[in-house]
């Protein structure tokens, strides 16, 4: 029987959430200084340029202001430049490398974000880049769910909503203090997490399981709480994506979303998270490709590229004056509208302090000189960006390390303690949302035929197997079969064939809402996905991506979220789905059409 339940009561400020009185033995909450997070912003007579967000005494100002008064206009116009790497190799004979190198030695940007790669490589490789440069590299990467989300050989944590659905504050602040811990040692000292968006609509293509939720309060709490975890280990952390990407059907890689409400509207739930972490300590803040009429008016422009987005409502009217970065400048939503020349002066003259990832790093840097030597864009406006850039650098600490020891034991050391913490937050955030006939928990130890049949709205991967191989393990008689947008008419005969010779099936699916009425995937899928749920067999549908998926497929009688597919939530899922763990997860969203609603969840194996 479906239910409503009514929302929780979700404390809106970190100080409530840190006087709880049950913290799990992991956590130390001394660590978190609840006077330095909510202290008062004193005016700097000495140096009032400065951003308070950065804890600087007059020899690091000091510092700060040689450095900007040797810079030449294009050097400085190079410090606001974040260029990007794969981090794939680390041998100076590649062409990846001889890139970055010069954007380093010739060019002198200011930092470079990291991609793929993994740990060993990449380390070396920045540790190489930093001793290249001139003044320390400040090297970002967007770690949002630890250093997995990147790289090859590291720890996944769980999504945030997964975070989110545990219903406990601490596993974020946990998280974003092991995250820091993992970057800082790796060399990466600026992570462009958390992500501070409401997803406030169902059928977000790009946010979705990467929100907390789609409640302003509970998303406000949890970042402020990731927030000061790492903030406790010297990492920056980059709340985004201002002012607020969840309520669009449209992902800004592909063009430009419009995000409709009034000014009142997004101040009383997008704009609320961003808010709430400024007022904790955020020290940077990344603007999104976003059109916002309420904000913007008629100037149908990225919001990173308008000044009434980042000077006039996040500077001004906010009171931010931190590092503020744009989402990356090759993204469709700007690239489709705007030249690399304008899209930079623009950028620059809307307020933004770092550049990311230009299409053209060298031919940014230029069109941002000769925009100050056209008086386009004024030299003060280029150094007050930078000496915020150099204040991070100094803040960081980045002169004390500029040749790295090999940290890889340090890193292994690390990575343990947080498959542990991931594993643990993992499985705490499963969630059952329906459990007809009370198949959950599936008993182990019967010679009961299974059917795996994993969908996907992708393409097969090594990682989207995880879990049927998992089930192979477990029940003995188990046949599996993936099915992904290139499947023929073959394999779903073969999967039918399964279907009708297993005792009970396992349905693990990896897709996501589109718009009302379809799925990501083949029109195949949903009518093969309706077909089996029609068939007599017990059958277990376990989203391991998008936890709205049940709308479309009211007829399942038994649902199952993990909110996403890293490794541990989808072992969690299993070992949920079999009893070896209590399920307590409860939904961070709701799910339209259905009637479960925000904070409902069942329970298994609880007296």
């Amino acid at each position: 029987m479906k239910k409503k339940v009514h929302r929780n009561n979700f404390a809106f400020t970190f100080v409530t959430l840190l006087i709880f009185a049950l913290y799990p033995p992991s956590i130390n909450p001394s660590l978190i200084n609840i006077d330095k997070i909510f202290s008062n912003r004193v005016p700097d007579k000495i140096y009032p340029e400065f951003p308070h967000v950065f804890k600087l005494d007059n020899k690091d100002k000091d510092w700060i202001e040689k450095r900007l008064k040797d810079l030449t206009l294009r050097e400085k116009c190079a410090q606001m430049v974040m260029s990007w790497s794969k981090g794939f190799n680390a041998d100076t004979n590649t062409a990846e490398f001889k890139r970055i190198d010069k954007l380093v030695k010739e060019s002198k940007i200011g930092g470079i974000i990291f991609f793929q790669g993994e740990t060993a490589s990449e380390q070396k490789m920045i540790g190489k880049l930093q001793n290249d440069s001139a003044i320390p590299l400040l090297i970002s990467s967007d770690f949002e769910r630890g250093l997995g989300s990147r790289i090859e050989d590291a720890v996944e944590f769980p999504y945030n909503m997964a975070v989110a659905a545990t219903g406990n504050i601490f596993y974020a602040y946990e998280m974003g203090r092991a995250i820091a811990n993992d970057s800082k040692a790796l060399g990466v000292r600026q992570n462009l997490a958390p992500v501070a968006d409401v997803n406030n609509n169902p059928l977000n293509p790009i946010i979705n399981i990467r929100s907390f939720s789609e409640d302003k309060e509970i998303v406000s709490s949890y970042t402020i709480a990731f927030i000061a975890g790492s903030k406790n280990e010297r990492v920056i952390t980059t709340a985004k994506h201002f002012p607020g990407h969840g309520n669009t059907q449209v992902d800004s890689h592909l063009d430009l979303p419009v995000i409709n409400g009034s000014r009142s509207e997004l101040f009383q739930n997008e704009l609320v998270p961003f808010v709430q972490s400024i007022k904790a300590g955020v020290q940077s803040i990344m603007v999104g490709h976003l059109y916002v009429p309420a904000l913007q008016g008629q100037s149908k422009i990225p919001s990173s590229l308008s000044k009434a987005v980042v000077t006039d409502l996040l500077q001004n009217e906010i009171n931010f004056d931190g590092l503020i970065v744009t989402d990356a400048l090759n993204m469709n939503a700007v690239t489709k509208y705007f030249s690399v020349v304008d899209a930079a002066v623009m950028a620059v003259n809307a307020g933004s302090d770092i550049l990311l990832m230009p299409p053209d790093d060298k031919l940014t840097i230029s069109a941002l000189v000769s925009a100050v030597r056209d008086g386009l864009i004024g030299e003060e406006r280029i150094n007050h960006s930078v000496r915020k850039i150099l204040a991070a650098k100094r803040w960081l600490e980045l002169q004390k390390s500029r040749v790295q020891k090999n940290i890889i034991s340090e890193i292994d050391s690390i990575q343990n303690s947080n498959y542990k913490l991931a594993d643990e937050i993992a499985k705490k955030s499963i969630t059952l949302v329906k459990n007809e006939g009370n198949i959950i928990p599936v008993d182990t130890s019967s010679s009961i035929k299974v059917g795996c049949i994993t969908l996907s709205d992708g393409l097969k991967t090594d990682k989207k197997e995880i879990f049927s191989q998992l089930t192979e393990r477990i029940f003995k008689k188990t046949k599996s079969l993936f099915i992904d947008r290139k499947s023929t008419g073959r394999d779903y005969s073969n999967a039918l064939r399964i279907i009708r010779g297993s005792d009970i099936i396992f349905l693990p699916v990896f897709m996501r809402l589109r718009s009302e009425k379809d799925i990501l995937m083949l029109a195949y899928h949903e009518k093969f996905i309706k077909e089996i749920l029609k068939s007599k067999k017990p059958v277990i549908v376990i989203s391991l991506d998008d936890p709205y998926l049940l709308s479309v497929l009211p007829s399942a009688k038994v649902y199952l979220c993990s909110y996403g597919g890293a490794e541990v939530s989808q072992k969690a899922a299993l070992d949920a789905v079999t009893g070896l763990i209590n399920i307590t997860g409860k939904l961070p969203i709701s799910i339209p059409n259905t009637g479960y609603n925000l904070g409902f969840g069942l329970t298994t194996g609880i007296q």
